[in-house]
């Protein structure tokens, strides 16, 4: 049985260009929709699967029973490995009457290997399942605090403009704070060594 565990260090040059417009810009067509209405909280689930067939700096392109298309802006990340690979691709929307939503999209490997996770909006702590562990995100609770990564070992603070590398028992991560979208709301991307730019 192989134990899982995790490191996090901050990126020995950890400053991304930021985004000069919204912090993140991404929307997911041709994936069928779920809603799900609990009081005055909405939940909407898009995904899909399927082979890459094109890939640029801005879309992905994915066929399968129905086709879709990934449109993004996501800084610090290359998708091109991506070409010819069999995927699954989610958008998740969660919005609370009177808030702005919280959309994460994320892109999984066949296998179920989590290759991207990009979040924008309002943030609950949030849990993703990466290689087998459990790796929890929240806001600092000072005013305009950072981005705190946590897995059982430990949390590390990333700091708006600043990548964290995150080791499991078998794969590397980076996860970039991108900074605040208002009360308590921000931006984070998180995706596998193999898409993260200038790796390839």
């Amino acid at each position: 049985m192989r134990l899982a565990t995790s490191r996090v260090v901050l990126d020995s040059q950890p400053h991304l260009a930021l985004p000069t417009g919204p912090l993140l810009t991404f929307s997911l067509e041709g994936a069928p929709r779920e809603e799900l209405r609990r009081g005055r909280e909405v939940m909407t689930l898009a995904s899909g699967e399927g082979t890459v067939r094109d890939v640029t700096t801005t879309r992905l392109v994915v066929e399968g029973t129905r086709p879709l298309l990934l449109t993004h802006g996501l800084p610090g990340v290359d998708l091109r490995p991506l070409q010819g690979r069999r995927v699954r691709l989610s958008l998740r929307e969660h919005s609370t009457a009177g808030r702005d939503a919280a959309r994460t999209i994320s892109i999984a490997a066949a296998d179920g290997l989590v290759l991207l996770v990009a979040h924008d909006g309002p943030l609950l702590p949030e849990v993703h399942l990466l290689d087998g562990m459990a790796v929890s995100m929240a806001l600092s609770q000072r005013r305009r605090g950072s981005l705190v990564v946590g897995t059982r070992e430990g949390m590390t603070a990333v700091g708006v403009g600043e990548r964290a590398l995150l080791d499991t028992a078998g794969c590397r991560y980076g996860v970039a704070f991108l900074g605040h979208g208002g009360r308590g709301a921000g931006a984070y991307v998180l995706a596998h060594a193999s898409l993260l730019a200038g790796a390839n």
